[in-house]
């Protein structure tokens, strides 16, 4: 039976042959292989490039939509930090102020920060809002001071005041009372942080010539006016040297028009 001849034979020269051995052109096919694996490479890095343009504009559109959430954030966290600013301006007792506002203006942060999906950024705007916060809220507790300082100064002023009317009014026992009492008032001021050292030594000056001046003006203008020019040795010539110069000279000017229009009206029959 014939044989097809085999690749060997194809290949090897014939016994005494001088053909050199033949071989089989596969270039024609390695070309087509190549070129299927360069169309493949081309679409793969299609593919690739296709997923980068997605993966880029989905990254911008990410970027400019944490852009709006941070700049909605800011948005509302200044008007309400703003507002409460205003509206501290407005307030009028120091009572409870702190604890009120700093709860509204944490309550402001976490409701801005909540409305940041980015975890990071989110956790940046949180830390930038707390410092803009605790600004506020200082400038709340300076509010609150100033308002309870006003309004317990107030309230002490006018105990001190019809005190100082009741020891004017009474013995010269009074007086050490009154100036104690007094004493009491301003070094506890002092010791709040409502008022300095130079200014509780002169509160303390300024309220013993107030009562030295009241009580001067309870006495007959003849007595008064031995105490205004009579010395330490007057019986009330200390209090008078507590007074001003100024203020002396011109009580003194006052108890002589009054001596004068007393010794002028007419008698009685």
């Amino acid at each position: 039976m014939a044989q097809l001849p085999d690749e060997n034979v194809i290949a090897l020269p014939q016994p005494g042959s001088a053909r050199r051995p033949s071989s089989i052109d596969v270039g024609g096919y390695a070309r087509g292989a190549a070129a299927i694996a360069s169309g493949t490479e081309a679409i793969g890095k299609g593919i690739k490039s296709a997923a980068n343009d997605v993966g880029l504009a989905l990254r911008k559109e990410r970027e400019a939509d944490d852009k709006l959430e941070l700049a909605r954030a800011n948005g509302y966290l200044n008007t309400a930090l703003l507002n409460h600013s205003n509206a501290i301006d407005r307030e009028t007792s120091g009572d409870g102020l702190v604890e009120t506002y700093a709860t509204r203006i944490n309550k402001a942060v976490d409701t801005a920060a909540s409305s940041i999906s980015n975890p990071r950024a989110r956790e940046l705007f949180t830390v930038n809002a707390q410092d803009n916060a605790a600004r506020i809220i200082n400038a709340v507790k300076s509010k609150s001071f100033e308002l309870l300082r006003d309004a317990g100064m107030a309230n002490d002023i006018d105990t001190m005041n019809r005190l100082r009317a009741s020891a004017a009014a009474s013995g010269p026992e009074a007086a050490n009372t009154f100036v104690d009492t007094i004493h009491g008032y301003i070094d506890a001021w002092e010791t709040k942080g409502w008022i300095d050292r130079l200014k509780a030594v002169e509160l303390k000056k300024s309220q013993a010539a107030e009562f030295a001046r009241d009580k001067l003006a309870t006495l007959a203008p003849a007595d008064r006016l031995r105490s205004l020019h009579g010395g330490a040795a007057s019986r009330y010539g200390a209090l008078a040297e507590i007074l001003p110069a100024d203020v002396r000279q011109q009580m003194s000017v006052e108890t002589e028009r009054e001596r004068g229009s007393v010794m002028e009206s007419p008698q009685a029959d």
